[in-house]
């Protein structure tokens, strides 16, 4: 530019630089708007051209920073502001927003109480759209499975620890932790018993809470039975616990006391003749209690497993007998005793004897099996008593006052008693021969 005026011809000159504005000027957030996981710290970064400062701004326009980067960490939806400027003044601008995203994995089972022994099966849940995955931990931080749900069994409390990802790498977490309730049930009652002696099964529980029952092989749905086996039977029972859902089958075993072998009475013999006995035999312990009856009831039977008895008739003898574990058990026998003829069939007196010292027939006695009592009186001729004896086992040798008499016949009278407490009588004569 030239200056001057027209009478001095004088001139003057100037100059000015004028700077034009990069057209291409502006400022930039990094990242853009995005989605990111809650609660984490989020560094937005302004880039442009050299000489540029930065101010950033929230979503109310207050000044929250300057400089090339920010940190945030917004909880909900949020937007941020940036203003460029450059050495000449000129400002340029960008936004940025920012999404948190919140979800939450939660653990859910079929029941936190269990019974012992029973699987139960934890489930994943969330509440992301976002697609997660998951992984689960025991109480050691070993990974232990993966993926929606895991069947597990402890046979004590345990808890279990679950990490969700999604899509974002953003994660939740959740515990659980679970109890296996011991399903701690028997049986008692006496379970060792004599035959037909009852006992009382029952069942007891420690666990508490609804219980249903069905034994076998009775069918009884109570909690006890009464039962009287007459040999050894196991028992079981079907035990359900309703609010626990899971059952057990419990089994005793009654065992029954018997006889081995089984109570057997030996008679020898088991037929005898009036007045002769027979040895009775049990085939059980001797140190055992023994208590006998006989029918039709006859003399006392001594409390021993051998005893010896004479029936009076045909008689069933029969033993009660009590083992070591207070069992008894018992056995008879019929002992059959042959008729008794109270006569000439089973009474015999000889009518002619010779007492001559030759050693047969010297002596004249009362032959019988049967004979209770009895009375033999001898008369001579004249009616005179030359011999009378009230013993079976004493015979006549032909004396009379320790002289031997001459050979002549005597009178007899005899009066028998049988032990059937009929009475015989006879008389007649008798021969004395030498």
């Amino acid at each position: 530019m030239r200056h001057g005026d027209g009478y001095l011809g004088c001139i003057k000159t100037d100059s000015i630089r004028v700077l034009k504005p990069d057209p291409t000027f502006e400022v930039n957030i990094i990242p853009n708007d995005t989605v990111y996981c809650y609660i984490q710290t989020i560094t937005l970064t302004a880039t442009s051209v050299a000489g540029v400062t930065f101010e950033w701004y929230n979503a109310n326009n207050e000044l929250i920073g300057t400089g090339t980067t920010i940190d945030v960490t917004p909880g909900v939806f949020s937007c941020y502001h940036l203003i460029g400027t450059d050495p000449l003044g000129c400002q340029a601008s960008d936004t940025v927003c920012l999404s948190p995203t919140y979800f939450e994995v939660n653990i859910s089972s079929a029941g936190e109480d269990f019974c012992l022994g029973e699987n139960t099966t934890l489930t994943a849940s969330t509440s992301s759209v976002n697609g997660v995955t998951y992984e689960w931990f025991n109480t050691l931080g070993e990974s232990v499975g993966t993926g929606e749900s895991l069947t597990v069994s402890p046979q004590f409390t345990t808890c279990y620890y679950l990490v969700g990802t999604d899509t974002l790498g953003c994660q939740d977490a959740d515990t659980i932790c679970i109890n296996p309730i011991p399903f701690d049930a028997s049986i008692t009652g006496d379970n060792a018993v004599c035959p037909g002696d009852p006992t009382t099964l029952t069942v007891t529980s420690n666990i508490g809470g609804p219980l249903t029952y069905i034994w076998d092989p009775t069918g009884s749905t109570d909690p006890f039975i009464v039962v009287s086996p007459e040999v050894t039977t196991t028992y079981s029972v079907t035990v359900t616990n309703t609010e626990f859902g899971c059952d057990t089958i419990l089994s005793v075993t009654v065992e029954v006391f018997q006889f081995e072998p089984a109570i057997v009475i030996d008679a020898e013999p088991d037929t005898v003749d009036l007045t002769k006995p027979t040895q009775l035999t049990v085939n059980q312990n001797p140190d055992f209690d023994y208590v006998w009856e006989a029918i039709p009831p006859g003399d006392n039977i001594p409390p021993i497993y051998n005893p010896l008895v004479t029936p009076l008739e045909t008689t069933t003898y029969c033993v009660t007998v009590t083992d070591d574990n207070g069992c008894t058990g018992t056995a008879c026998i019929v002992v059959t005793v042959n008729d008794l003829f109270c006569d000439d069939r089973d009474i015999f007196i000889p009518n002619a004897f010779t007492p001559n010292g030759s050693g047969v027939n010297d002596m004249l006695f009362v032959r019988s099996n049967f004979i209770a009592t009895m009375e033999l009186v001898i008369y001579n001729r004249w009616g005179e008593k030359v011999f009378s004896t009230t013993d079976q086992s004493i015979g006549w040798d032909g004396t009379y006052k320790g002289q031997l008499l001459s050979p002549d016949v005597f009178g007899y009278y005899l009066t028998v008693m049988c032990p059937n407490e009929e009475t015989y009588t006879k008389k007649g004569n008798i021969t004395l021969l030498h």
